[in-house]
C-alpha cells in the first residue's frame, strides 16, 4: 500500500490488545490532518485552533458529530505524507468507537506489522528496509533481530547499490543466493520432524528437546496418534520441531491415519531425525524404512536413542549398519541432547557464522529478484544492460501499493 497522492489515508492501533490506560492510534497520509479536523475539537467546542505545528500536543475531544467520544491528546507528526497521531482513554470500546469513526472518515485500518513499513517508507526508506521494518517485530530469537536491524539499516540495500555501481560482482551475488541462506533459516523457521518405529522414544525426546512434557509419553507403541509441532530455538536458531507417529506396518484403521499423516508431514520436512531403539536388535523393516526417508529427505539424521539402556554391542551394530555419522542420545537421561543440537543446527545453517552486519537475503522476492540479475548477467550486453535497471527499480524501489 502506497501514501503518495491520491492513496487513500491509513490507520492503526499501536497499543496492544486489552485493557490499559491509554490507547494510541495514528493515521497517516496526505489528508490526516484533514480527518484530524473534521473529528477532533478543542477544549471550548471549537475548531481545532489555527496551522498546525509538528509535534505540538493539542487536548480536546474527538466527536462524532454531536457525540463525544473521548477526550484525547493529538498531535501532528513531522514528516512526508502528514501523520496523525492520537492518545485516547485505553478501553477497548473506547477504541473501536474511535475506528468506526475514522473508517467512516474514509480512513482505511492495517495491522501493526504493515504499518511499521509505512511508516519506513515516511523515513524515505527503499524497499528492502521497509520489510526489514515489517519483519523486526516477528523476529524469534536474537540472531534474527540483529540480523534483521542490519538490513533495516541498509546492510542489503547498499549491497544492491553496490552491485548498481559495479562495486561488487557475480561472484559476490553468487554467494549471497547460495543456499542455506541465514536471513531465511532465521525468519522462516525449518521444519525438523521426527520419525521411525513406534517405541523409540520419539516423544520422549521430543518433550526433552522442547524442555516441557508437550506430548504424553507411554511404554506401550503407539501413543502419538497425531503429527505435533512446537517452535523452538537450537543455539539460537528457530526449529519448528514435529512429532510423529511410529512407522510401522499395521491394520489398526485409527493408527493407519497416524502414519498417513506421518508420511505427509516428512514430505515437508527440511530435516528428518531418524529416531532407533538402541536397546533392540535393527530389524530389516525399521531399516528399510529409515532408507526410504533418505532417500525422499534432503538431509537425516540418524540417532540412537535409550543409550542408557543399551549396550556396546547394540551400538556398534547400529553404527555399523546406518552407514553414517549418528547421534548416541538418552530422551530420559537427557544425555548427548548438546551433540543433538549441534548436528541439527549444522545441518540447517549455512557453513558459516552469521557476520554481524553483513547483507543478508530474506525474503522470497529479494531472492528472486538477485537469481534474475544473476541469469541477467549471462545474457548478451543489450539485453542485460535493459534488463539491470529493471531488477534493482524493483529491489529498491517505493513500498508496494
Amino acid at each position: 500500500m502506497g501514501m503518495g497522492p491520491g492513496k487513500p489515508v491509513v490507520g492503526v492501533v499501536l497499543t496492544p490488545p486489552g485493557e490499559g490506560g491509554i490507547g494510541v492510534l495514528q493515521v497517516v497520509g496526505t489528508d490526516a490532518v484533514k480527518v484530524l479536523e473534521l473529528v477532533f475539537r478543542g477544549k471550548s467546542d471549537g475548531p481545532p485552533g489555527g496551522p498546525w505545528t509538528p509535534g505540538e500536543l493539542r487536548l480536546g475531544r474527538l466527536m462524532d458529530g454531536k457525540d463525544v467520544l473521548d477526550e484525547a491528546m493529538v498531535c501532528v507528526l513531522p514528516g512526508d505524507p502528514p501523520a496523525v497521531e492520537i492518545q485516547c482513554h485505553g478501553g477497548q470500546e473506547t477504541i473501536r468507537r474511535i475506528l468506526r469513526c475514522l473508517e467512516a472518515q474514509g480512513v482505511k485500518l492495517v495491522k501493526p506489522p504493515e504499518w511499521l513499513s509505512l511508516s519506513a517508507c515516511r523515513m524515505g526508506l527503499d524497499r528492502i528496509q521497509c520489510e526489514a521494518a515489517e519483519a523486526i517485530p516477528w523476529a524469534r530469537s536474537e540472531l534474527a533481530l540483529s540480523l534483521l536491524l542490519a538490513q533495516h539499516e541498509g546492510a542489503l540495500s547498499g549491497f544492491v547499490r553496490d552491485l548498481a555501481g559495479g562495486r561488487v560482482g557475480k561472484a559476490e551475488v553468487e554467494a549471497l543466493l547460495r543456499r542455506p541462506r541465514w536471513g531465511e533459516v532465521l525468519c522462516c523457521p525449518r521444519r525438523a520432524v521426527l520419525a521411525g518405529p513406534p517405541n523409540a522414544g520419539k516423544s520422549s525426546l521430543f518433550n526433552r528437546l522442547l524442555k516441557e512434557d508437550r506430548v504424553i509419553t507411554a511404554e506401550s507403541p503407539g501413543t502419538t496418534r497425531d503429527a505435533i509441532a512446537e517452535e523452538v530455538l537450537v543455539r539460537g536458531v528457530p526449529v519448528v520441531l514435529v512429532d510423529t507417529a511410529g512407522l510401522r506396518e499395521t491394520e489398526h484403521p485409527v493408527e493407519k491415519l497416524a502414519i498417513e499423516v506421518s508420511v505427509r508431514e516428512l514430505a515437508q520436512a527440511d530435516l528428518v531425525l531418524f529416531v532407533f531403539d538402541a536397546s533392540l536388535p535393527l530389524d530389516e523393516a525399521v531399516l528399510g524404512n529409515y532408507r526410504s526417508v533418505c532417500g525422499r529427505v534432503p538431509q537425516v539424521i540418524p540417532v540412537l536413542n535409550k543409550m542408557d539402556l543399551a549396550g556396546a554391542a547394540a551400538r556398534s551394530e547400529g553404527k555399523a549398519l546406518l552407514g553414517q555419522r549418528v547421534v548416541e542420545v538418552s530422551a530420559l537421561a537427557g544425555t548427548g541432547l548438546d551433540a543433538l543440537a549441534e548436528r541439527v543446527r549444522a545441518a540447517i545453517t549455512p557453513p558459516h557464522e552469521y557476520e554481524p552486519g553483513a547483507p543478508a537475503i530474506f525474503t522470497d522476492r529479494q531472492a528472486s529478484s538477485l537469481e534474475r540479475y544473476r541469469v541477467a548477467s549471462g545474457l548478451p550486453a543489450a539485453d542485460f544492460e535493459r534488463l539491470r535497471g529493471e531488477i534493482f527499480a524493483e529491489l529498491l524501489g517505493r513500498c508496494p501499493d
